[in-house]
């Protein structure tokens, strides 16, 4: 698992982290820029510990909130694609972006990274191996960044500041806990997922792109008059 110790990782780790073996290694450990420090390190483990193989491979890791750095936006690309090359005969489960469409805002501050997530997406979907992109929309929940819009909005409601609202879209909102409860169906209900129509079933080849949210969407200025 990379990207263990980030917003939807961690929150993975808290639920279901004694659920499975996992091996979560941290930034020091790994380098998801360096494909030969991702290759030591899978054989590490293999040295270690006897594992041949691992069931899965989730990545959760990003390339941090700088978003008007194109170039530091373009590593989620390059990791990717290392992910891809180490462990191409793998089940992978990626956690991207719904950004990746321009949705649900257009771009603006967001543009590089909106496009490094769109060319993330057309690889995998273009990628011959097992790998899903699950599409996250609104995230928000138990250790969210404290400047995104809600955590932001229960801080200043608590302490009587005022709310700036820049941009009135409507946004699909998800709860982090439901998101790492798809990721845990994916894991552990494998075989149950033979049941789901369209034929979702790792064996038979399944990947592709995949939106994660409620379906419903939420006005930022509605949560602020709750």
């Amino acid at each position: 698992m990379y990207g263990s110790t980030g917003f939807i990782g961690n929150r993975f780790m808290q639920m279901f982290g004694k659920d499975y073996n996992i091996y979560a290694p941290n930034i020091d450990q790994v380098d998801l820029l360096n494909i030969e420090s991702i290759t030591k390190y899978s054989r590490d483990v293999h040295n270690t510990t006897g594992i041949d193989s691992f069931d899965f491979v989730l990545m959760c890791a990003g390339a941090g909130v700088d978003y008007h750095n194109k170039y530091k936006m373009m590593e989620y690309i390059t990791m990717l694609t290392n992910i891809l090359c180490v462990f191409r005969d793998k089940k992978i489960i990626y956690i991207g972006s719904g950004i990746d469409s321009g949705y649900p805002e257009p771009l603006g501050k967001y543009a590089y990274y909106g496009e490094a997530r769109k060319i993330c997406r057309e690889i995998i979907d273009k990628f011959g191996g097992q790998i899903i992109n699950l599409r996250v929309f609104g995230a928000y929940g138990i250790g969210d960044n404290t400047e995104k819009f809600i955590p932001k909005t229960i801080y200043n409601l608590l302490n009587n500041k005022k709310i700036v609202i820049k941009n009135n879209n409507y946004i699909d909102f998800i709860y982090v806990d439901d998101i790492c409860k798809i990721i845990n169906l994916f894991m552990s209900k494998e075989k149950d997922i033979r049941s789901i129509k369209h034929g979702l079933v790792w064996d038979s080849g399944f990947k592709g792109s995949f939106d994660v949210g409620t379906g419903s969407l939420t006005k930022l200025s509605d949560i602020h008059n709750i």
